[in-house]
């Protein structure tokens, strides 16, 4: 679910950017080279601006909207959308191949851990594990027959 969001906030950052973009070919646009969100906001829409200040101070608490918001909106809008919409289109993108461990891997030590206790308590024979000759008998028996 992240992805999406994530990408319709990258598609309002492009838009704002051309807002921008407008805002600065109007003939009494403001100066400089980038537009501070909440400056962009009053351009294109005063009234929406105050009714937000109004609903912030009344539903949640007035410093959310200032400092908290205002200082937000003091960074272009672009940014103020593209860079959550940024990270959220990265933490909800699909996996490559390979990317994340598989789950056998994962519980890989677990098992071979549990495998070393049953180990250790049921211990085999020496004799038992010894590799066979080439003639069939063990190490032990070979020895005994060639000394």
């Amino acid at each position: 679910m992240t992805r999406p969001i994530g990408m319709v906030l990258l598609a309002l950052a492009f838009l704002a950017a051309a807002a921008e973009a407008y805002v600065h070919a109007l003939p009494d646009g403001p100066a400089g080279w980038l537009v501070p969100a909440a400056e962009l906001w009053a351009i294109l829409s005063p009234d929406s601006l105050r009714a937000a200040a109004r609903w912030t101070w009344a539903n949640l608490h007035p410093w959310a909207w200032d400092p908290a918001l205002v200082t937000v909106l003091r960074l272009p809008a672009w940014l103020v959308l593209g860079l959550p919409g940024l990270l959220l289109a990265w933490a909800g993108r699909r996996p490559r191949d390979g990317e994340y461990l598989q789950a056998e891997s994962v519980f890989l030590y677990d098992e071979l851990a549990r495998a070393a206790r049953a180990e250790a308590r049921n211990p085999t024979p020496l004799a038992d594990t010894a590799p066979a000759t080439q003639s069939g008998t063990r190490g032990r028996e070979r020895t005994k027959e060639t000394a």
